[in-house]
């Protein structure tokens, strides 16, 4: 009896570990994100969505958006955690082109100065 009680014991925490470490948040990029772009009032509400995009089905983990991906590249490592190179990884990403098509001009920069987000929301 007692070994059951223990099997259910570690069985509860390794749920609760593995639960636990799905969520992967990074506060310090939507606290940098909103203190420059103070202008881009939707993003309050977008939070992780500024960045990230609903998965697909059979995708796993918290896929990026296309500015994601762009401001990955110029964060200097995964997880980085010193708010002047969060916030000169914004500025790089502000000049990259929103769009692959050659024709399209606009970069995440000029979407927010205009106060809108830096990517198309997902159309439901």
């Amino acid at each position: 009896m007692n070994k059951l009680f223990t099997l259910s014991g570690v069985l509860v925490l390794a749920i609760a570990f593995v639960a636990a470490t799905e969520a992967d948040a990074r506060p310090q990029y939507q606290k940098a994100f909103l203190s420059k772009y103070k202008k881009v009032t939707a993003a309050k509400k977008a939070k992780c969505n500024v960045c990230h995009r609903k998965k697909k089905a059979g995708e796993k983990g918290k896929p990026r958006n296309d500015y994601g991906v762009a401001l990955q590249k110029s964060i200097p490592k995964k997880n980085c955690k010193v708010v002047a190179k969060i916030v000169e990884a914004l500025t790089k990403t502000e000049k990259v082109k929103v769009s692959k098509d050659k024709k399209e001009k606009k970069t995440y920069g000029d979407r927010l100065k205009a106060g809108k987000l830096p990517a198309t929301p997902a159309k439901k």
